[in-house]
């Protein structure tokens, strides 16, 4: 009789281990990182920065001279104009549009 024949090996697959793992890797790397949120808040930012300058554009301003960078709900504007009720308009679409809380008008008059 062998002594061995009431034992097993197995090489499989386990599942605690692989569950362990897999619970690790989720806490650690999981939909609330901050990657995930940082790109969140880019989009958001892409995405207010492209409504502030459809809204340039509708106030009959030459949007491609003004530069938009949009953090956090602050939209800094900055580039040049011809005079200055271009200037404040640029000031007043921007500070309209939904998700800007305030407009930093860094646009200079020619």
């Amino acid at each position: 009789m062998n002594h061995f024949s009431s034992y097993s090996v197995s090489y499989g697959w386990h599942p605690i281990p692989a569950l362990l793992i897999m619970t690790f890797v989720f806490a650690s790397f999981g939909c609330g990182s901050p990657l995930g949120h940082d790109a969140e808040v880019s989009d958001r930012n892409e995405y207010i920065a492209g409504k502030v300058k459809v809204a340039l554009m509708q106030e009959g301003l030459d949007a491609a001279p003004i530069n938009i960078t949009v953090r956090n709900g602050v939209v800094t504007l900055g580039g040049f104009v011809e005079k200055d009720p271009q200037r404040q308009a640029a000031e007043k679409a921007a500070s309209n549009v939904p998700g800007v809380d305030s407009v930093m008008n860094n646009i200079q008059v020619k």
